[in-house]
């Protein structure tokens, strides 16, 4: 993943898959069977497919502070998750909640950061649980937009959540600054921006690939990588695995 601070390259997250193929480990036999593939299937407009539950503050906290410490560009960034989880003990489904929402930041910084910087200066302290967040005066200097920004603009954005999903979560003004962000005009973006690739490597790549060409490897590299499975079944029959994923919402098919 790129660590270039002025913008990393964007997620535009379209299927996350899982394939679930027949076999484990040393299998024969019944290893050979057939395996099943499976999707969560996002919106046609990119976004990734929006939760059906309302998010909780202390979720949205978590999240914000995983941000930020990706955000620092000290490590790659699943060596900054992996020491942000070891030091904060979550479930299965807060993780997977809080990895996306990190990387999706990620992907999508020099777009969100593009929104963001069209609404009012919202500088919520995110580490202090019930703390208000207040509008600063107009900047004298460039815009600096804060990790909790850049969540809650990913989860509307480019996660689809609601605002009724988020509104449990919100501290008091932050309702208002997202609204106020849905209300402006679409921002004319850059050929950068609409990549989410930092200025320096659209400079070394224009000369040698045509925009159209462009946002076709934006794309590409955006688009989350399958996770492959492999079913042991000697513990387990693959139609077995394939109910266990509908039931937590992945449709399988064989």
């Amino acid at each position: 993943m790129n660590d270039d601070r002025s913008g990393s390259p964007a997620a535009d997250p379209r299927v996350a898959q899982v394939a679930a193929r027949g076999g484990g480990a040393g299998g024969s036999g019944s290893g050979a069977r057939r395996g099943a593939a499976a999707t969560r299937q996002a919106p046609a407009d990119g976004r990734e497919a929006p939760a059906t539950d309302g998010l909780s503050a202390d979720l949205l906290n978590a999240a914000v502070a995983a941000t930020a410490q990706l955000l620092t560009f000290t490590q790659p960034a699943d060596a900054a998750l992996s020491a942000f989880f070891r030091a904060r003990r979550s479930g299965g489904r807060d993780r997977a909640f809080i990895a996306e929402t990190a990387y999706a930041v990620l992907r999508r910084k020099r777009l969100l950061e593009r929104l963001a910087a069209c609404g009012p200066n919202l500088e919520p302290s995110f580490l202090a649980p019930g703390a208000t967040p207040k509008r600063a005066s107009k900047p004298t200097g460039p815009r600096r937009i804060s990790p909790r920004e850049l969540v809650l603009l990913s989860l509307s954005r480019v996660r689809g959540m609601s605002q009724r999903q988020l509104e449990g979560a919100l501290m008091p003004g932050e309702a208002e600054w997202l609204a106020e962000i849905r209300r402006q005009p679409e921002p004319e973006l850059s050929l950068a921006e609409q990549l989410d690739f930092p200025d320096w490597l659209v400079e070394r790549l224009a000369p040698r690939m045509s925009a159209e060409d462009l946002l076709a490897l934006a794309r590409a590299l955006n688009t989350p990588a399958p996770l492959d499975l492999r079913v042991n079944t000697l513990k387990a029959e693959p139609a077995a695995v394939i109910a266990r994923l509908a039931a937590d919402g992945i449709v399988a098919t064989r």
